[in-house]
Order: C-alpha cells, then sequence, then structure tokens
C-alpha cells in the first residue's frame, strides 16, 4: 500500500500511518467521505505466558472469508 501512495507523492510523517482504511473503502465501497474509519483484516492472536503475537491471515479460503465477510456486516 506504501508504493501507491507512493505514486501520488504521499509519504507517512515520521510517528504517522498512511490512511488505508479510508482509501481501502473507496475501492470496496466507491464511498468518498471525510469520516474516521479503522480496516481489520482478519488476523489472529497467539497468547503466551507473558506475550500476545499477532498472527496475519487465518488461512481461509474464498468462500469461507465471504461468509466471514457476510456474518461481520450482520452486526
Amino acid at each position: 500500500m506504501e508504493r501507491l501512495f507512493a505514486l501520488f507523492g504521499i509519504a507517512p510523517e515520521a510517528g504517522q500511518d498512511l490512511p488505508v482504511a479510508a482509501v481501502t473503502r473507496v475501492a470496496d465501497m466507491g464511498v468518498i467521505d471525510r469520516e474516521w474509519w479503522i480496516r481489520a483484516d482478519p488476523v489472529y492472536l497467539e497468547a503466551g505466558h507473558d506475550s500476545l503475537v499477532l498472527h496475519a491471515g487465518l488461512g481461509l479460503t474464498p468462500d469461507e472469508a465471504a461468509q466471514l465477510v457476510a456474518e461481520l456486516n450482520e452486526s
């Protein structure tokens, strides 16, 4: 995603994140607005004795991912 922003001359300043959630909302929904958005990609957390490890991806098939999205959209 940083590469996409770089094509438009946009780079994060020190300590700041790029507005990935807002931009991907436009791509996913075709909606442009000035609200705050958060993006929640499927991940899982592994709890240790004194740590919490974030693992990317759930290893879902496209059908399983679509079902998860449908269920999340219902709530």
